[in-house]
C-alpha cells in the first residue's frame, strides 16, 4: 500500500492506494468526485480507499485486530513502569510462552493492585479477556481452544500472542527497576503475522498495521487512534516477534508457468500454457478496483458493527459509560443475570487457584461472551450447503 498526501481544491487528502491498482488518472477522479460529495471544510485529511468487487471478506471484524481499541488508552492515560522477568514470571499465567522478556507494569489504581504481582495479574486477565471477546468477534467458540499455546491453529496462536504483547508491554533497554517509562506498543510483524494466519481480508486497503485514524466524535472531540510501531521485531522499539515468511505458492506457480522445467519434472507446451492462464486468474482476482463507484473514505472493517459495544454488559440501574466486557467479573451480581440466563460462569484456567478468570459458558443452543446470540442449525447449513451451496444459501444463512 503506498500512503501520501495531495491537494485536491486546496485541500489535504490522505492517499492511500495499493500499487495494483489501475491508472492513477481514473483515482483522481473519483476522489475528486467523492470530496465533492463530502463538501469538504478548508484542512480536512481524508482517507482514500478503493474496492476489490471480486474479493469475499474473511475475518473483517470491528475492531480488526484484538486489543487495538486498548492501545490509545495503555499508550497515553497510563504510567508504566520498569520491572524484571525475575518479579514477574511466576506471576504470568495465560501468557506465560509468550512473554519471554522483562515487561513494565501500569501504575496502580487501587490499594489492591500495591504489588508488582497484583499488577502483572490484572494485565493477565486483560490478556484473557481480549483473547476471548476477540476469539467470539470471529464467530469463534473461545472455551474450544482453552490453551492457545498448545493449539495447532496458527490463527489462535497468533491473537493470543498479540493480545499479550498488547497488555505487557517491553520494558526500555536498560531500564532499572521501578523507573518511569514509555508504554512501548506491538511491533508491525506480529500485526502482519496475525493478518496472515487468521487470513484477514476486507476488500479494501484498509488493513494495515501502521496507521493514524481520526474521528469526528462532534465538532469539537475528535477521536484519534494509532496502530502498531513500524518495526519489525524481536526489537527494543517494539514489543512482539518476527514476521513470518509468506507462502510461494504464487511464486511457485509463475515457475511452473513460465519454466520448462521445474525440480526435474518436464511441462509440455499446453501445460504451461493452462498454469500461465490459471496464474493470470489468480492475480487478476487480487486487483483493486479503481472506478469512482468502488472508492470510499471509511475502511471496510471500520463500516462493520463493533463487537465490543455487542458482547458488552450493562449491569441493572447503570449508564452505558459503566458496561463491562464480562458480566462474570461482577461478583456481586445475581447468576440469574450473568450471561443473560442462558449460561453460568466458569473459570478459564482450572488449574489456577491464584487467578481465576470466570468468563460465560453458554447452554448448548446459545454462544457469544453473554450468551444473548442463538445457534445456527448445523443440520439447516448442511442441507443448504449440499442442495442450494452453488447460490451461496448456506453462506446467507449463517
Amino acid at each position: 500500500v503506498v500512503q501520501g498526501f495531495t491537494w485536491l481544491q486546496g485541500h489535504p487528502v490522505l492517499i492511500e492506494v495499493s500499487p495494483r491498482c489501475g491508472a492513477a488518472e481514473l483515482l483522481r477522479g473519483a476522489m475528486a468526485k467523492r470530496l465533492a460529495v463530502m463538501g469538504l471544510g478548508m484542512g480536512t485529511a481524508v482517507e482514500i480507499f478503493t474496492n476489490n468487487p471480486v474479493c469475499v471478506q474473511n475475518n473483517c471484524i470491528n475492531p480488526v485486530f484484538p486489543g487495538l481499541e486498548d492501545l490509545h488508552r495503555l499508550a497515553n492515560s497510563t504510567k508504566w513502569y520498569c520491572t524484571s522477568m525475575e518479579d514477574t514470571a511466576l506471576s504470568i499465567e495465560f501468557c506465560k510462552g509468550a512473554v519471554n522478556y522483562d515487561i513494565a507494569v501500569p501504575e496502580p489504581q487501587s490499594q489492591d493492585e500495591k504489588s508488582v504481582q497484583a499488577l502483572v495479574r490484572k494485565q493477565d486477565r486483560a490478556a484473557t479477556t481480549a483473547y476471548f471477546t476477540h476469539l467470539n468477534g470471529l464467530g469463534k467458540d473461545a472455551w474450544e481452544f482453552p490453551k492457545p499455546h498448545d493449539s495447532d491453529d496458527e490463527c489462535i496462536k497468533t491473537i493470543w500472542k498479540m493480545v499479550c504483547y498488547t497488555y505487557f508491554p517491553r520494558a526500555e533497554a536498560g531500564c532499572g527497576r521501578g523507573r518511569l517509562m514509555e508504554y512501548i506498543r506491538p511491533c508491525k510483524s506480529s500485526c502482519q503475522n496475525y493478518i496472515k494466519a487468521c487470513s484477514v481480508e476486507c476488500c479494501d486497503e484498509s488493513v494495515q498495521c501502521v496507521f493514524d485514524h481520526q474521528k469526528h466524535m462532534s465538532k469539537t472531540t475528535v477521536l484519534a487512534t494509532s496502530g502498531y510501531e513500524p518495526h519489525d521485531g524481536p526489537s527494543t522499539f517494539c514489543t512482539g516477534s518476527a514476521y513470518r515468511s509468506s507462502s510461494p505458492s504464487l511464486i511457485l506457480i509463475a515457475s511452473l508457468a513460465f519454466g520448462g522445467d521445474f525440480f526435474g519434472f518436464g511441462f509440455a507446451t499446453r501445460s504451461r500454457h493452462v498454469l500461465l492462464a490459471a496464474a493470470f486468474v489468480g492475480i487478476s482476482l487480487m486487483l483493486q478496483g479503481c472506478d469512482g463507484a468502488m472508492v470510499h473514505s471509511l475502511g471496510n472493517w471500520r463500516q462493520a458493527d463493533d463487537y465490543l459495544v455487542r458482547f458488552q454488559f450493562v449491569p441493572p440501574g447503570a449508564s452505558s459509560k459503566e458496561a463491562v466486557l464480562n458480566s462474570c467479573s461482577l461478583p456481586d451480581l445475581s447468576p440469574t443475570l450473568q450471561c443473560s440466563g442462558h449460561g453460568g460462569c466458569h473459570a478459564w484456567e482450572k488449574t489456577s487457584d491464584v487467578n481465576p478468570t470466570p468468563f460465560c459458558k453458554c447452554d448448548a443452543d446459545w454462544a457469544d461472551p453473554e450468551c444473548r446470540t442463538r445457534r445456527k442449525s448445523q443440520v439447516v447449513a448442511y442441507f443448504l450447503a449440499t442442495f442450494l451451496g452453488v447460490v451461496g444459501a448456506d453462506r446467507f444463512y449463517l
